[in-house]
């Protein structure tokens, strides 16, 4: 049985991640205190540590959440019997859509340190989960490991360009291209 998240520590957690994220647009995560996050999360510094240890613990739990809506998404799509471009392109939507705090932190000032650790999780993600597509043709770990990143690396610099520039595209048409090119390389042996 699943327990039963507290509202509270939910609403609390929501605060720490709107803070943190507007504080990261302007400054450096190793240049953010407690102190600072607190005040502008508006919250006791002893109702940080109940929950934390670190500003990087709230970062890591960020990507946590967006990584399992990901494999949801990703499970949901493989037993419904969707296309593998389907599955691809509703797991890109998902990563954009899924969470405005990790947007907010791609665009700041922290950009390539987190894109570099979004990139790692996925490329962790991607890896974990060839197992449930029968389109990846690719058995050996090691080849499996270099797809991945190659694969994470291409999305998350896409998602985050597009996510700073806002150009006349929309994710759904940014995911239905790199769906296509992302499961014609990986259909290689």
């Amino acid at each position: 049985m699943l327990a039963k998240v507290d509202k509270r520590v939910m609403k609390t957690k929501r605060a720490i991640y709107e803070a943190l994220s507007e504080i990261m647009l302007t400054k450096n995560v190793m240049d953010i205190s407690v102190t600072e996050l607190c005040k502008i999360a508006d919250i006791d510094r002893k109702t940080f540590y109940t929950h934390y240890g670190t500003i990087n613990d709230v970062i890591n739990e960020i990507f946590d959440v967006v990584v399992d809506k990901l494999a949801d998404v990703l499970d949901t799509e493989i037993k419904n019997n969707e296309s593998a471009v389907e599955v691809f392109a509703k797991f890109i939507v998902s990563v954009s859509a899924e969470s405005k705090y990790t947007e907010k932190l791609l665009k700041s000032t922290n950009s390539m340190w987190l894109m570099m650790k979004f990139q790692e999780t996925l490329s962790k993600f991607i890896q974990k989960n060839t197992s449930k597509v029968d389109y990846i043709k690719i058995k050996n770990p090691d080849m499996i490991a270099v797809v991945a990143d190659y694969i994470s690396s291409g999305i998350v610099i896409t998602l985050c360009k597009w996510a700073v520039d806002k150009k006349d595209i929309t994710v759904e048409e940014i995911a239905a291209v790199i769906s296509r090119i992302t499961i014609n390389s990986i259909q290689i042996n």
